[in-house]
């Protein structure tokens, strides 16, 4: 800085023509005699007031002197130059950015397979063993074992939800297609949640059409997208709640609404649900349990259909969360 021209600029964020017998200029009378130059411009880069660079223009001996229309001209270059020369600097700032979140994302999904791998086999001998001591001990006994296995069941759901993230976002998840119809996944599922629904006393209708025709999909990933979207909604839902499946056929695709009178979502969050460990809730007050995996496996799933997934919700007036899968799986 101050040395030179193109130093002298950039300490003072002023352009400079130079003409005439430049060696005379005792400023810059070494850099003049060192390159030869007759006539010389130099403009500083500007990017948001601060000087980043400077632009030098300079002709050899014989030629025509610059003029002050020229160095308008190069200072209107100048300008373009700082902003693309600080674009690519950002540019190459936010791609390290991004290969770090790609390194950081990777490591979060090595943790999650591991860790649900390692708890799986400590979970099964727990469950096993507590079965097991419930046929045996008293009914005082019995009562705590309850409480036990209840608490292993919603870790085996836990470690279940992680273990689907990951295959997911490995890309290993594959459907298995086959015929079935929508009626039996209703049945299905409803059947392993139905002790959660009596627990609030929510009532859960259905409206399946007798005549809605048969799918080709993957049936244990559809039972888990319509498991998540009722747990979402028994958990969201206040005690003694109502809760509606409906089902319908919509052009070539099958359309599926799960209806809730609970809490509701707010119109800012409603997008963020579907991602990963996302929850509306503040981590510091949150009421409701569960890590913010049920929707982004749901859309996961649905989406490895080739359908979407989406949601309307007012707050305090309840939620309905809609999925459009084909009728035919496309892959």
């Amino acid at each position: 800085m101050g040395q030179g021209i193109a130093g002298w600029v950039a300490e003072h964020g002023e352009p400079l023509i130079l003409q005439g017998d430049l060696k005379e200029d005792p400023r810059f009378a070494e850099a003049v005699r060192r390159s030869e130059i007759s006539s010389a411009i130099s403009v500083p880069l500007f990017f948001r007031g601060t000087v980043i660079g400077v632009l030098n223009l300079a002709k050899g001996p014989g030629a025509s002197p610059f003029t002050e229309s020229d160095v308008e001209f190069t200072s209107v270059l100048a300008g373009q130059a700082a902003a693309a020369i600080e674009n690519a600097r950002m540019f190459e700032r936010i791609q390290k950015a991004y290969q770090q979140l790609a390194e950081l994302d990777y490591l979060k999904s090595e943790f999650i397979s591991i860790a649900a791998h390692e708890l799986r086999t400590p979970l099964a001998i727990i469950l096993a063993y507590s079965t097991l001591m419930k046929e045996e001990a008293t009914e005082a006994i019995q009562e705590h074992l309850d409480i036990v296995v209840d608490a292993a069941m919603q870790l085996k759901s836990v470690i279940e939800n992680m273990v689907d993230l990951s295959h997911l976002e490995s890309g290993e998840l594959e459907l298995q297609p086959q015929p079935v119809r929508f009626s039996e996944i209703v049945e299905l599922v409803l059947e392993g949640i139905r002790p959660l629904a009596e627990e609030k006393e929510h009532t859960i209708s259905t409206e399946i059409p007798p005549d809605l025709p048969t799918i080709v999909a993957d049936k244990q990933k559809l039972c888990v997208i319509l498991s998540n979207l009722l747990s979402n909604a028994i958990k969201f839902t206040e005690t003694g709640g109502q809760i509606s499946i409906r089902a319908e056929v919509d052009g070539d695709a099958l359309l599926v609404a799960v209806t809730d009178n609970g809490i509701g979502i707010p119109e800012k969050e409603q997008e963020r649900i579907f991602d990963r460990f996302y929850q509306v809730e503040s981590s510091l007050r949150r009421e409701h349990k569960g890590i913010g995996l049920g929707l982004s496996i749901a859309k996961g799933m649905v989406e490895l259909h080739g359908g979407t997934i989406w949601v309307e919700s007012q707050p305090g007036s309840g939620s309905t969360f809609y999925f459009r899968i084909p009728l035919r799986s496309p892959r």
